[in-house]
Formats: structure tokens, sequence, C-alpha cells
């Protein structure tokens, strides 16, 4: 299913389908006409880091098979999206509060190591949404980063919360 009927090129993969996919043309530097295949992921995100990176080697794997060139994961899918709203002493938002700083990696880390692999393997961009460790995990944010062949190639911090990141993550 497409995202958007504005949005040419991508596809939304669910439920481990593809369901549709399109091309898109730009102008390189040479004003010759290039094809770039650009995909984003839709994706039931567990609150388990294992699951879903298995999910993202999946993903990867039939993107490189339909030649895509960038491929975006959702906000937070290597760790799994918050689960409920609530006030710092709630059991439940302190077990998340846990849970997010015991799963968050740096970066470079582990999980963008293995991404790089397989975006120079497949020649490749890809973006996956994490939560970062930071300041030799004193700070916690909600991060986007950019891999490519090349390794990390940028990663840009959430910058506004409407109230469900404040008591887990900082602002970028």
């Amino acid at each position: 299913m497409p995202l958007s009927s504005n949005l040419k090129g991508f596809f939304c993969a669910f439920n481990h389908r593809i369901h549709g996919i399109e091309r898109m043309e730009h102008l390189s530097g040479r004003k010759q006409m290039t094809q770039v295949t650009l995909a984003t992921v839709c994706m039931n995100v567990a609150h388990d880091k294992k699951t879903n990176i298995e999910k993202y080697l999946h993903f990867i794997d039939e993107a490189a098979a339909l030649n895509v060139r960038l491929l975006v994961f959702p906000e937070v899918s290597l760790q799994g999206y918050l689960k409920k709203r609530g006030s710092p002493g709630e059991p439940e938002v302190i077990e998340m509060t846990r849970y997010f700083r015991s799963t968050a990696e740096t970066i470079p880390g582990p999980t963008t190591e293995r991404i790089h692999e397989l975006a120079e393997r497949h020649n490749m961009y890809i973006q996956i949404g994490m939560a970062e460790s930071a300041r030799v995990g004193q700070v916690f944010y909600n991060t986007a980063v950019l891999v490519g062949p090349e390794g990390v190639v940028g990663k840009f911090r959430k910058l506004h919360d409407r109230g469900e990141w404040a008591r887990v993550l900082q602002w970028g």
C-alpha cells in the first residue's frame, strides 16, 4: 500500500510483505536521468530489540533484491515505541524507562556496525530509529541514524515531543 498518492518511489512493507514499489527519477550533476529506488518500512515493532533486528535483516534483504538505494525504518523501531504515557512514578513508566536505558546504544555501536555491513554489501543507505545512549550512558535520545556503505553518515535527535518521551528520552 503506498504511503501517499503524492509520494513516488516509496513502498510500504507491512507484516513482512511488500505491497507496491515505484522508481523515482532525478537529475544527477551531469544532467543525465538516472533511477533511484527509495523505500520505507511499516513494521510491527516489538519491545524486543533482538526481534526487531531480525525484522530489519529481513526487510533489508528484501529491499536489496529490489535494488533499493535508500531504505527508511520507523521511529525508535530498534527498541519499539512507547506503549503508555503517564507520570514518572507509575510502574509502567518506570519499567519503560529502564527498558529504553538498558537497550539504548551509542552511535556508532553494535547495531549501526551491523547495519553498516549490510549497507556496504548492498550499496544501500539505511535509516533506522533508535534510543541513543550518549555521555557515557547519562543522556538518552530518540535518534534517527543514517548508515551507508561508508559507515554512519549522520544522525538526527528528535527536537520536539508531545509529552510521550519527556520522562524517558531527552530532546536533541
